[in-house]
C-alpha cells in the first residue's frame, strides 16, 4: 500500500510539474499554439485524483496513466494507438520478419 501511495504522489508531482514548467523552448509559431492547456491538465489532474480515492476498486496509477494515454491516442484516429513495452516488442518482431 505505501508502495501505491508513493507512486501516485511521484505521478501527481510529475503531472504538477509538467502543469507548472513554463514552455522555455524557442519557437516561430504563435505561443498560443503550444502553449500547455493548464486548465485541462488542472482538470485531468482533478479527474486522476477523484478516481483514485473514491473509485469502487482499487486502481493503480500505471493503469490510470497508461489507459489516459491509449484513450488520449485512440481519440485521434483508427490508426494511433498506445503500445505497451510488450506489444511494442512483438510488432517490431512481426514487421522485421
Amino acid at each position: 500500500m505505501k508502495f501505491t501511495k508513493t507512486v501516485g504522489f511521484f505521478a501527481s508531482l510529475i503531472l504538477f510539474g509538467l502543469v507548472a514548467m513554463p514552455q522555455t523552448a524557442h519557437t516561430d509559431e504563435d505561443p498560443d499554439a503550444t502553449a500547455l492547456p493548464i486548465e485541462d491538465l488542472r482538470l485531468f489532474a482533478e479527474i486522476f485524483s477523484m478516481i483514485k480515492s473514491d473509485y469502487v476498486e482499487p486502481i493503480d496509477d500505471a493503469t490510470l496513466l497508461r489507459d489516459a494515454v491509449r484513450g488520449m491516442l485512440g481519440g485521434l484516429d483508427p490508426h494511433s494507438s498506445y503500445l505497451d513495452p510488450e506489444s511494442f516488442h512483438e510488432i517490431n518482431i512481426d514487421t522485421r520478419g
